[in-house]
């Protein structure tokens, strides 16, 4: 589930990795380092008006607690947030809340408003 823009949306589908993460590259970096991927919805290039999903790379963790959201994407139709914030892993790690602030990018325009900041809250549960 996410709320953006004044509309929540209940996310069917998706994936998750293991809550001890996976070794994966960081973007924009040569470094390789632990991190856990949480997808959930349809998040695709195109844009599409009823294209809703999310997809959050955070810091692995074995224990409940506040992590660092170290990468993502929120989209909702054409508008695509990128996303950088928290997220507040559940006991039993396999659900949890996050919040995200990030610019929005218009894959209809091609570019979002400069300095515009969204904030995306949502909540996941991984089975």
């Amino acid at each position: 589930m996410l709320t953006f823009g004044g509309k929540a949306y209940v996310l069917r589908t998706g994936f998750c990795t293991d809550p001890r993460g996976a070794t994966s590259r960081i973007a924009r970096t040569p470094r390789t380092e632990r991190v856990r991927w949480l997808s959930f919805g349809v998040v695709a290039l195109d844009g599409r008006d009823g294209d809703v999903g999310v997809t959050l790379v955070i810091r692995p963790s074995d224990r409940p607690g506040r992590v660092t959201i170290e990468d993502g994407e929120v989209q909702v139709g054409p508008l695509h947030v990128l996303a950088r914030g928290t997220a507040t892993v559940r006991a039993g790690l396999t659900s949890g809340t996050f919040t995200v602030i990030g610019p929005t990018m218009d894959l209809d325009v091609g570019d979002g408003e400069p300095g515009t900041r969204n904030v995306v809250r949502g909540a996941w549960t991984c089975r």
